[in-house]
């Protein structure tokens, strides 16, 4: 086994980190890059009299725990990992792991050079300052360098959840990363609630979608995104989206993930050695090295997965997992895409809502948007402040005194003006209303005009309506809808006592724009009906 103390001829330079783990470049004293004749037989020299790096150092990078609680010692997770992860892949598929052993003098050179990385201008993010490595580790981990070259760009993602929770209940609209991501936006209100996507988000699902167009806007801001050259997308987009059409490894991740936790966190004991592997497979990366063809013509890409620790249920992780999982589905995060659509807080002190429930009269408010407060048809709340809406992510906005084919006077507005290759953006009108009654049918009606503009693409604009526990409309729309009054009855069969009525409208064609008027929803004359 390579041991690596503090004579060992070798620079350690800080790559990159995680919550566990650190990575370093490991090079040869020279200043600069180190070359081939570097490696060879430990106690020779080069040409030039450096000390030659053992050979087993080529083409490695060094990974090294930290010292921090409820981490895996590295004998163990990689036990783990060659008898649970690595009989699962191709062995050209995963990043190679070779454990190797670390002195404590050897540890201490490292944490003084993770150190020089926390002074300003330097690369270790402020968050994991202070935080160093494990000196009673006794052990290191070699990995495959999936860093760019002269002749590869590189990049890597993390594709997570390649299938829906076995948890998520019948009907549910969000795979699971996306619910979690929106769940974390309207908690955080780090940028109005939706589905969390934004340029660089995408769902993993569509990397394995039998409808193979989904993933090109999937992966190219992806691409960009996590990128640690510059990469020149048009010259790296085709091979690279060519490459995950054909690849069958995300299949397989997907399938293995299904295989290993078919019951989910809240049925199955997380001690359990195939509910490790399977969340050790939602948690890894994929890494790409992607040739560039006027370097390398002919080369192909070269895909591995990583990060493939051992995944315990130790340090609370077992709480927090079933935690997670719980709030998804009573938030409704899973189920539908029209719930949780805005902070708790702002339903809690609306005055238009009451624990009594309501089975008589309009249950909206100023359904006409003819009522204007501040500037805005209260108690109507757009995503963001009436007039404000421009860019990508446009929020819908107020027509006042205006006149269309389906509204007049003031109407709602939903625009999406996206760029002309087209993108994705969303907005919503929203209003909270009084408690809805179990067992009482209600009908949802209004005036509704859609203008899809494809630009030439094959992508369209969706519709979404709905109380915060049930939807009422799910429409996919790549063609204009003209001027028309919807109407949807219902019987209600939740128990909420704070609800809201949420229309919601998101785009990829490159323009979309939704005009809303009249909407009311009253409760259907008649006997009550069992739910």
């Amino acid at each position: 086994m390579l041991v690596l103390d503090k004579d060992t001829p070798i620079r350690v330079q800080y790559h990159a980190e995680g919550a566990a783990n650190v990575v370093f470049i490991v090079a040869s004293s020279r200043s600069s890059d180190s070359e081939d004749d570097d490696y060879g037989i430990v106690g020779t020299t080069t040409h030039d009299g450096i000390p030659r790096i053992d050979i087993r150092l080529k083409g490695k990078l060094l990974r090294l725990r930290k010292d921090v609680p409820s981490v895996t010692p590295i004998v163990d997770s990689h036990r783990h990992f060659e008898e649970h992860i690595a009989p699962l892949f191709p062995s050209n598929s995963l990043v190679e792991q070779i454990v190797c052993k670390v002195t404590p003098d050897f540890v201490r050179k490292c944490n003084a050079a993770l150190c020089l990385e926390e002074e300003p201008l330097m690369k270790r993010p402020t968050k994991r300052h202070g935080v160093n490595l494990s000196e009673t580790e006794a052990h290191g981990i070699l990995i495959t360098d999936m860093r760019y070259d002269k002749t590869h760009a590189s990049t890597e993602f993390k594709p997570k959840w390649l299938a829906q929770s076995p948890t998520a209940p019948p009907g549910s609209k969000r795979c699971r990363t996306c619910a979690l991501r929106a769940m974390r936006d309207v908690k955080h209100n780090t940028k109005p609630p939706s589905l969390g996507k934004e340029p660089g988000d995408f769902c993993p699902l569509t990397l394995v979608s039998d409808n193979q167009d989904v993933i090109h806007p999937s992966f190219e801001p992806l691409l960009v995104k996590s990128s640690r050259a510059p990469i020149d997308v048009n010259a790296f987009r085709d091979q690279t989206i060519s490459f995950f059409r054909k690849t069958p490894l995300l299949r397989l991740l997907r399938d293995l993930q299904i295989k290993k936790d078919p019951k989910g966190i809240l049925k199955v004991d997380p001690s359990n050695v195939d509910f490790m592997t399977a969340m050790a497979l939602r948690d890894c990366t994929v890494f790409l090295k992607i040739p560039n063809q006027d370097e390398a013509p002919g080369a192909l890409i070269e895909a591995r997965l990583g990060d493939l620790d051992l995944k315990t249920p130790d340090g609370g992780k077992s709480e927090y997992w079933r935690e997670t999982e719980k709030q998804l589905i009573e938030e409704g995060c899973l189920e539908s895409i029209v719930r949780m659509l805005l902070p708790h807080h702002t339903r809690a002190t609306s005055t238009t809502t009451s624990n009594v429930c309501q089975s008589t009269g309009d249950l909206i408010q100023n359904g006409g948007f003819e009522t204007v407060v501040n500037g805005g048809p209260r108690p109507w709340e757009f995503a963001l402040p009436v007039g404000t809406g421009s860019g990508q992510n446009a929020a819908g906005s107020l027509v006042i005194g205006g006149s269309a084919a389906c509204c007049s006077g003031n109407y709602a507005s939903l625009r999406i003006p996206n760029s002309a290759g087209g993108g994705y953006g969303e907005t919503y009108v929203t209003q909270s209303i009084p408690a809805l009654c179990p067992g009482v049918s209600y009908t949802l009606t209004y005036n509704e005009q859609i203008t899809v503009n494809q630009g030439g693409t094959s992508l369209g604009c969706l519709v979404e309506i709905g109380l915060d526990d049930r939807n009422l409309v799910f429409e996919r729309l790549t063609s204009d809808v003209s001027p028309r009054t919807i109407t949807q009855t219902f019987t209600y069969s939740g128990t909420k006592s704070v609800q809201g009525l949420t229309f919601r409208f998101s785009c990829e064609a490159p323009y979309g724009l939704m005009l809303i008027d009249s909407v009311s929803l009253v409760a259907k004359l008649g006997p009550r009906i069992k739910s």
